[in-house]
């Protein structure tokens, strides 16, 4: 039998016990340090504010009445929407779900491991990383991301590309398809190791049956997107035209990327080093599928340097950290491994940003915005919103202060219609979430707003925050539900636009304007207001 099939010997016979026991003590310092650690971030509440709407029947919007696809990450969606009709209160909806995803992971990594001496570096290494233990919550994606990626590597190193059934190739697929779903970026992660699959299979099955394998697989993505085309009339998310078509030079995006790196580095000694550490040995023992694991890992880090990385320290880094981890423990002879991770861990306990420290006390200090975040844009978001949101903080139904539209001293315009109000606000998460379905939330950051997400980003902007000027006429514009902008071709422009986002779904001509506006058949319009903006 290949190497990469044998079980682990924790498994079974005698080594049913100690496998056992350490498979509790991880468990239960997992959720000790869950329990520390949780705390749900600004973005989170994005998604919330889509998933209360879709709730009480508004649709799968932010601002109701506009479709806009302003999330990333519409798997991690639709299981808050499933959790959320049996557990109506979010909070601890998004926090169950997260710790689910994190137990199993920890579970799987004890299971599969080559032997306990692995299973233990894995653990260590993880639990000793500031930023996978802070993104084991805070309300985002990573924590299914984690484990679907956990998942694709456990599959991929089980056995020779080549000698895979038909069933288990597509079973492979679906898992990369997930974490696509999970996150459209996370791709990278995984796009070499689909790639050697698919020419392997293709050598030994045929292209047409290679091809078909593929197409079954990554089905449940092919159907978003064609959803996602009809419903929100573009195939990414908002987020993605706001942050990617900034207008502002790219040798600004490596050099902030190169920041992001040396700040996640700098807060977090273990996440990187290990990530290396296991893209390395995956590489150097692998073989083929080891060589496409670490390729994988690579692209992604690449591909994070490129877009400039995010405002949020480590955020985008803890996906390769399971990947590399994942490789340490189900790969053969990482003898080292266990020393290695020893040594990240004290050396994380020697930074004092250890999660094993579960300082508490300290976190749950008024927050405080680090002085980096004005000279390089990169934040730890924990921080900044751990004594407001934490678990260990929990008060009743809401944890987070109420009213915080109010005492945000937004600036709001009365709406025409049905005592609507109409706001202009950045880091809209909990401002939009506590302002409920009624107030319509302009977003100067774009990641909600569709017109504002197809316009230049202001000079200043720092990365993931990138501010648009509010055009002329824009908030009249909503408040009326007719142009009125200053700049005739921007009206012009607004209103094909509106055919995607306000029109019926199958209003005639829509899906024509779907493939025009798509195609850029409409970017001339906008001419006259960019030359404004130069001047």
């Amino acid at each position: 039998m290949n190497d990469l099939q044998t079980a682990a010997p924790g498994q079974s016979g005698k080594g049913a016990l100690p496998s056992g026991l350490v498979l509790a003590l991880s468990l239960a310092l997992f959720s000790m340090l869950f329990w520390c650690h949780s705390w749900l971030g600004d973005d989170c509440f994005i998604t919330l504010r889509v998933a209360d709407n879709w709730r009480h029947g508004l649709g799968l919007v932010w601002n109701v009445g506009e479709r806009v696809q302003v999330y990333t990450h519409p798997l991690w969606l639709f299981c808050i929407l499933l959790a959320q009709q049996a557990l109506h209160n979010q909070y601890f909806c998004v926090l169950g779900l997260s710790w689910l995803c994190g137990a199993a992971l920890v579970a799987l990594l004890v299971l599969r491991a080559k032997d306990l001496a692995l299973a233990c570096a894995g653990i260590f290494i993880l639990f000793s990383s500031r930023f996978f233990i802070d993104y084991s919550s805070s309300g985002l994606e990573n924590p299914l991301s984690h484990l679907l990626a956990f998942l694709f590597c456990a599959g991929f190193y089980a056995g020779r590309a080549a000698e895979r059934s038909p069933r288990d190739a597509v079973g492979l697929y679906l898992l990369a398809c997930l974490l696509m779903l999970t996150r459209q970026d996370l791709m990278l992660l995984t796009l070499p190791a689909v790639g050697y699959l698919m020419l392997r299979q293709a050598q030994s099955r045929g292209w047409a049956r290679a091809l078909g394998q593929v197409a079954l697989g990554f089905a449940p993505w092919l159907g978003w997107e064609a959803f996602s085309l009809l419903y929100y009339g573009f195939p990414f998310p908002n987020t993605a035209y706001a942050k990617l078509g900034t207008g502002l030079p790219h040798s600004a995006s490596l050099g902030q990327g190169l920041l992001y790196f040396k700040d996640s580095l700098m807060m977090d000694w273990v996440l990187l080093p290990a990530t290396a550490l296991g893209l390395a040995w995956a590489a150097l023992a692998g073989g083929a599928e080891g060589m496409a694991a670490a390729l994988g890992g690579l692209l992604y880090l690449a591909y994070v340097l490129w877009v400039g990385g995010d405002f949020m320290a480590g955020r985008f880094f803890t996906a390769p950290l399971v990947l590399a981890v994942a490789s340490l423990v189900l790969l053969p002879k990482a003898r080292w491994a266990l020393p290695a991770s020893a040594l990240l861990a004290l050396l994380a306990l020697a930074q004092g940003y250890s999660p094993l420290l579960c300082r508490i006390d300290v976190a749950l200090e008024q927050p405080c915005m680090p002085a980096g975040v004005f000279t390089d844009g990169v934040v730890d978001e924990k921080s900044y919103y751990y004594a407001t949101s934490a678990l260990v903080n929990c008060q009743g139904q809401h944890p987070w202060p109420q009213g915080v539209l109010a005492e945000a001293g937004l600036r709001w315009h009365e709406a025409c219609r049905e005592s609507r109000r109409v706001y202009t606000f950045a880091s809209i998460g909990l401002v939009g979430y506590d302002a409920g379905p009624r107030a319509f939330i302009i977003d100067l950051n774009a990641l909600a707003d569709p017109l504002l997400a197809h316009l230049p980003a202001q000079s200043s902007s720092r990365i993931g925050h990138f501010t648009r000027s509010l055009p002329g006429g824009y908030v009249e514009s909503i408040i009326h539900g007719r142009p009125c902008f200053q700049d005739p071709g921007l009206a012009a422009y607004y209103g094909h636009l509106c055919m995607l986002t306000r029109a019926p779904l199958f209003a005639p001509g829509r899906l024509r304007e779907i493939l025009r506006f798509n195609l850029g058949a409409y970017e001339p319009l906008k001419a006259g207001y960019l030359k404004s903006l130069q001047r």
